[in-house]
């Protein structure tokens, strides 16, 4: 990790409390998704920077079901937890 603007927003992310995870394999977890109370599911093309959110062509999926957002949740814990392949970042 040597861009500085990265180093800076992971020191706020863990300030905060937030945990992080880094790979410990080659290839990358490229979810790009939020699920929100398991009521509303988001995923798609687009990256969270400003390129993204205003000049790409992205596609952005807003879905509220709660089945399907569950079923979201439950795959991004399961990445999540796994310790071979992703640890914690300290």
């Amino acid at each position: 990790m040597n861009d500085p603007r990265q180093q800076r927003a992971l020191s706020v992310l863990r300030e905060a409390g937030i945990p992080i995870k880094i790979n410990r394999h080659d290839g990358l977890m490229h979810l790009k998704q939020a699920v929100i109370d398991d009521e509303v599911n988001t995923n798609g093309s687009m990256n969270q920077t400003t390129s993204g959110n205003r000049y790409n062509d992205e596609r952005l999926d807003i879905i509220r079901d709660h089945a399907m957002t569950v079923k979201a949740r439950e795959k991004f814990l399961l990445l999540w937890k796994d310790q071979e392949r992703f640890q914690e970042w300290k």
